[in-house]
């Protein structure tokens, strides 16, 4: 049998057994089926889909055939769609009028099933030719339209370079001389760079660019030749690359010199030398680099307090004990009775002066001890209860979203204290209303934690400060929590990004995944 899987065949008759016996009929001889049983129906089927042919029925209760194949018909999408009608009618009028409407034949119940399917065959077969026909006629007459086109651009085209013949060629040759010297010129510098690298004439236009060379606004190599580099980085001028590339050009020395990119967060190490035709120039790019050097800045400032924190803890906190312990035999002194409120508020201050002395030790400290195999969602949940409380006393929401993460080797205290610090600062930079959110996920080979609040973003010159030992934008802070979340996740090798606009911050804590760490599989604790 003839597989037709790819012609589909609309069935229109309100009787099942009618139906029945068609789709039996088709569905053995390969035909891809549609089934309907009144006019609405077919004119929703229509709008979904377009068969290659209609087995209509006269006679419905709701709207004949007739009126259908008429509605078919004056719609140009179906109109082309050939129509068999199929009734127990068999007087001439009936068939006449079938044909009139636009059918293509007749066939009277009860109807032979072999004769059936040789004419559903048959008229989807001249169907299909005709459809060929018409599109191959389309084709050669856009084929004709391209041609006469053509030969009217070639002879437009054959005209003009007759006139310019001559006067190309010996442009040609002189172009050709230039660029061979150009072309041996730039071989030299471009021989093994991996950084970006382009050169410009003394007229400030592109005469080279390699394809390690970037563009904003997703421009590419292709096509800048000629361009003049300050139209193509119009908030470079008046910058320092500005002046640094005017001054090698003009005093012909060789400049190196670090700047930020004027379109992104990038740092830019940039190497300047001059050749004859203009200047060249190496552009490597160093954030990473610059990050690493911050990064190692501030740790270094943090180690450094802590070391001598430590070297004067033992030495103040032997008279803090002292004068604590004396304040406090006093206060219970019945003729001190008077004071306490002042011996509180004493012993109040000593204890904060002590907690800000272990802060300085906790910075200090380069590695950590008592690591545990933990998952970050389990410490999050041990903690709900209390971060759920202080939230709702501030008229405030949290919302935790925790996903299946691997265990890590981790110091619960230290964790602890790192998203508690961080959910505080979260709090304060929040009114009441807004909702402060704690998620946990997986990015490629990281395990992160993000503390997301919805306050107003941290000004540009306040984020670059922050993890600064004393640095604190609150009235009565220390200016040490967030350096201690560095020192925490500094001990844990895991890095601290910052994300923050008009809508609020989020604090990315990335922990590396350990290999040995992972021996245990991780579960997915429920989300609050």
């Amino acid at each position: 049998m003839e597989n037709r899987s790819n012609d589909l065949v609309l069935i229109v008759d309100d009787n099942p057994n009618n139906i029945q016996v068609l789709a039996t009929s088709l569905a053995e001889c390969g035909y891809e089926l549609g089934i309907t049983q009144n006019a609405h129906e077919v004119y929703q089927f229509l709008e979904e889909n377009t068969p290659e042919l209609i087995l209509l029925d006269v006679e419905m209760p709701d709207i004949d055939g007739f009126d259908v194949c008429r509605t078919i018909k004056a719609n140009p999408r179906f109109k082309e769609i050939p129509i068999i009608f199929l009734t127990v009618k068999s007087e001439p009028e009936d068939i006449i009028k079938g044909f009139q409407l636009g059918a293509v034949d007749y066939i009277t119940k009860p109807f032979n099933r072999t004769e059936l399917i040789s004419r559903v065959r048959t008229h989807i077969a001249l169907k299909q030719s005709k459809d060929e026909l018409l599109q191959k006629n389309r084709e050669l007459k856009n084929l004709l339209q391209a041609r006469k086109k053509l030969e009217e651009e070639k002879d437009l085209l054959t005209k003009k370079l007759l006139e310019h013949y001559e006067q190309l060629e010996q442009t040609v040759k002189e172009r050709t001389k230039e660029l061979a010297a150009a072309n041996e010129k730039i071989s030299k510098l471009v021989d093994s760079i991996t950084d970006g690298f382009a050169a410009v004439d003394k007229n400030w236009n592109y005469i080279y660019v390699n394809d390690h060379h970037t563009f904003p606004d997703n421009q590419t190599a292709e096509g800048m030749i000629g361009k003049n580099i300050w139209e193509v980085f119009p908030r470079l001028v008046d910058t320092l690359i500005y002046r640094e590339f005017h001054r090698s050009m003009t005093e012909r020395i060789p400049l190196h010199f670090e700047t930020p990119s004027q379109y992104s967060d990038a740092w830019f190490l940039i190497n300047v030398y001059p050749f004859e035709d203009g200047i060249c120039f190496f552009v490597k790019d160093i954030a990473e680099k610059k990050k690493y050097e911050q990064e190692m800045k501030r740790l270094s400032g943090l180690q450094l307090i802590g070391q001598m924190a430590a070297g004067i803890s033992h030495e103040i906190r032997n008279p803090m004990t002292t004068v604590r312990g004396f304040l406090q035999i006093l206060s219970e002194k019945e003729e001190c009775m008077n004071f306490n409120e002042y011996f509180t508020l004493m012993i109040d201050e000593l204890d904060r002066a002590n907690s800000i002395i272990t802060e300085f030790l906790s910075m200090g400290t380069i590695k950590t001890n008592n690591l545990e195999e933990l998952n970050l969602n389990s410490i999050i949940n041990d903690l709900y209860p209390l971060l759920h409380a202080n939230v709702l006393n501030q008229n405030k929401e949290i919302k935790i979203e925790t996903s299946k993460i691997p265990n890590l080797l981790l110091n619960r205290n230290e964790i602890r204290q790192l998203i508690l610090n961080l959910y505080r600062n979260g709090l304060e930079a929040m009114g009441e209303g807004k909702e402060l959110t704690i998620r946990t996920y997986m990015e490629k080979e990281q395990v992160v934690l993000a503390i997301q609040d919805q306050g107003e973003g941290i000004k540009p010159e306040v984020l670059e400060k922050l993890g600064t030992p004393f640095f604190s934008t609150k009235a009565n802070g220390t200016g040490l929590g967030l350096g201690v979340c560095y020192a925490i996740a500094a001990r844990h090798q895991a890095k601290i990004d910052i994300q923050t606009g008009l809508n609020g911050t989020t604090f990315f804590i990335r922990f590396q995944r350990d290999a040995a760490s992972l021996r245990l599989p991780a579960l997915s604790p429920a989300e609050h």
